[in-house]
């Protein structure tokens, strides 16, 4: 199977899905129209769903222990145990964060327009920012060694090292029109992709 090659469909648990993370056998969406986080399993039933505290909620990850979504409108960064309650907020200082990754100790984000990936640690400290090749980017995911960077208005995903060297890239065959693709994720295996123009999660794959 190619690159960007889709795998699979779900249907999105709404009708604009910002962020996505697998968390073992879960996928938690935020999705920016409800203003909520959704927790599906993994055919795209919808388990539970809560209400956020963000006008705007963006990206997601998982530290390992707790969710860590981003607010768009004001850029922090909410840590919240999975059912739902908050138990950190920090500031990030990011213009508009479009994708959020964790490595086990640092986070990584893109700013959107801001062809960057930026270093923070879990108080909002900037560490290091590398230049990447994207257009404007949309969507990040980590999968142990390289960082998935999704392009969306180019349809495009780059696999980068943490210098910010683009290792390779490839465009998504997702058929359906029009599409606006926002996050991405790595689930171990492939990478699962939100489309806000179907609405969909797409999974494709990576090699």
């Amino acid at each position: 199977m190619s690159a960007g090659q889709v795998i699979r469909t779900l249907v999105s648990p709404d009708i604009n899905t910002n962020g996505i993370v697998t968390v073992a056998r879960y996928l938690y969406c935020t999705d920016h129209n409800a203003d909520k986080h959704f927790m599906l399993d993994l055919d795209g039933t919808k388990i539970k769903n809560w209400g956020v505290y963000a006008l705007g909620p963006g990206a997601i990850a998982f530290d390992g222990m707790r969710l860590i979504s981003t607010d768009n409108m004001s850029n922090a960064l909410y840590k919240i145990d999975l059912a739902g309650t908050i138990i950190r907020t920090v500031a990030s200082g990011a213009t508009f964060i479009c994708g959020l990754a964790w490595d086990g100790k640092y986070f990584y984000y893109t700013d959107a327009g801001v062809n960057q990936i930026n270093t923070i640690d879990q108080n909002g400290v900037l560490i290091r920012t590398v230049n990447i090749g994207t257009t404007f980017s949309t969507g990040l995911a980590y999968d142990g060694k390289y960082f998935w960077v999704l392009d969306g208005p180019a349809e495009q995903v780059f696999m980068i090292d943490r210098d910010g060297v683009t290792l390779k890239s490839f465009g998504i065959t997702a058929s359906g029109a029009p599409r606006l693709m926002f996050a991405i994720d790595f689930d171990g295996y492939n990478l699962r992709i939100t489309d806000a123009g179907n609405p969909e999660l797409i999974t494709v794959a990576r090699n």
